[in-house]
């Protein structure tokens, strides 16, 4: 009986310590907000990928009352990419996707950024921030972080 409530308490405390050092280790994609006079950009970055990626899409929601899409620009994660894009559907959506065959992936625990979105300041008063939805391939599982 000892030996299994030993060895029970020691499960307990291996599985502790494993969960505050997976806690430590955050991973999935975050958002960096950069602000200027007439611009505002957002970095979309990947932080310690929880897998391989060869392929991503995800969607961009921002205010149009307050925010006007300008352009994008790959990050260095995806320039190998075979193909990459960042397209407005409409007012308030934009679309960012690729995909890459090979050695060209995303490696597992990689941290990059994956596109930097341009927009211009329309209305200052209004919340100036973006929201990721719908991310699909192999980062449908991951949490947006800001």
């Amino acid at each position: 009986m000892k030996k299994k409530t030993a060895l029970l308490i020691l499960a307990f405390i291996l599985l502790g310590v494993f969960a505050q050092s997976c806690e430590k280790k955050k991973s999935g994609i975050t958002i960096k907000k950069n602000v200027n006079d007439q611009n505002i950009t957002f970095i979309v970055s990947v932080k310690n990928a929880p897998n391989k990626v060869h392929a991503l899409g995800f969607e961009v929601i921002y205010d149009p009352l307050a925010l006007k899409y300008v352009r994008y620009k790959e990050g260095k994660s995806v320039r190998e990419f075979q193909m990459f894009g960042a397209h407005k559907v409409k007012e308030g959506l934009v679309r960012v996707g690729g995909f890459a065959a090979g050695e060209k992936s995303i490696k597992k625990d990689a941290s990059g950024e994956l596109v930097i979105l341009e927009f211009e300041w329309i209305n200052s008063e209004q919340k100036a921030g973006i929201t990721l939805a719908k991310l699909l391939d192999d980062i449908s599982g991951w949490n947006p972080q800001e």
